[in-house]
């Protein structure tokens, strides 16, 4: 079972483990950081860290884990004095540019090995989710108008929210930064999935 596997480990994988994953919890924290400063807000690695265990911890717990953990994620950086659009902008992008980093990661596995028909599908439909999230992101950001079918689907509050959006001119360019470190965080998780089978044992 789980406790006699962790008892027969060794130790100093279990170390590299727990090393391994403070320094990914750090990347993600300096993500939410650079995208803050770029909304201008400051806010220290200790405290976004803190916040981003918190909503880990309501999506986990809780039935609908997405929309309660953004909802936590925004609640508690305006108690630190930030705008809620600015919040929840930050986690927006931060799963965007998220889903596209473990996309990256995900295609070269489709030419090493021969991929089984689950996974094209997956791989399909993440696709198709980034795509989607991607224009919906680019369509917030740029300074052009949604199509009318857009604009009449959205409620008052988001219109309001999509003028605070637009009002930081962030360009495509200046998310390259997060994304390198989200990309690390993918990279972190490949290389603990490989120091975790080293740490009971398999090659």
């Amino acid at each position: 079972n789980i406790w006699h596997s962790l008892r027969a480990a060794d130790p100093t994988w279990i170390a590299a483990l727990v090393g391994l994953e403070i320094g990914i919890l750090a990347l993600i924290a300096v993500t939410y950081r650079s995208l803050l400063m770029r909304l201008g807000h400051r806010v220290g690695v200790p405290n976004l860290i803190n916040v981003h265990l918190q909503r880990v911890v309501v999506g986990t717990v809780t039935p609908v884990g997405g929309p309660s953990s953004m909802l936590i994620f925004v609640h508690r950086l305006r108690q630190q004095g930030i705008k809620p659009a600015d919040a929840l902008l930050t986690v927006s992008i931060k799963s965007v540019i998220g889903n596209f980093a473990f996309l990256v990661l995900l295609l070269p596995v489709l030419f090493v090995q021969k991929p089984s028909t689950l996974l094209l599908l997956s791989t399909g439909g993440l696709i198709l989710l980034v795509l989607t999230m991607g224009w919906l992101l680019y369509t917030a950001l740029s300074g052009k108008k949604p199509p009318r079918w857009v604009l009449r689907r959205i409620p008052r509050k988001g219109l309001r929210f999509l003028a605070e959006v637009r009002m930081h001119k962030i360009s495509a360019s200046s998310l390259i930064q997060p994304f390198l470190y989200m990309l690390g965080t993918k990279l972190g998780g490949v290389v603990m999935l490989f120091i975790a089978l080293r740490a009971v044992g398999q090659d």
